[in-house]
């Protein structure tokens, strides 16, 4: 049982750490592409910012700048749902957990 319990929290770890990498190369290759043509061609950087006052997802882009008003509730309700289906499960019910025993809310 032990030797199982080995074997799948290093699956867990394995693709976690992979799924890590794959992130931050896509962002890394964002982030060179942005720089590159700044430095290349002077093209200025666009601007994103976010507000959750609204219902809905709205957005509205003008002079470079793009503004997103996304419903913050609804989407923590959607996915609290769906959590268990993901492999942030045992994470997300960790510090669940972890927040509802009553001596770690007094520091």
């Amino acid at each position: 049982m032990n030797i199982q319990i080995k074997k799948t929290i290093g699956k867990f770890l394995f693709m976690s750490v992979l799924i890590s990498c794959i992130t931050a190369l896509a962002a890394g290759s964002v982030t060179v592409s942005e720089r590159g043509n700044y430095n290349i061609f002077f093209t200025k950087y666009a601007v994103m910012s976010f507000s959750s006052s609204c219902e809905k997802i709205e957005a509205e882009y003008e002079n470079n700048r793009l503004t997103l008003k996304v419903p913050v509730k609804k989407i923590k309700a959607s996915a609290e749902k769906y959590v268990c289906l993901t492999p942030l499960c045992p994470v997300y019910y960790l510090l669940k957990s972890a927040g509802d025993i009553k001596f770690l809310n007094y520091y």
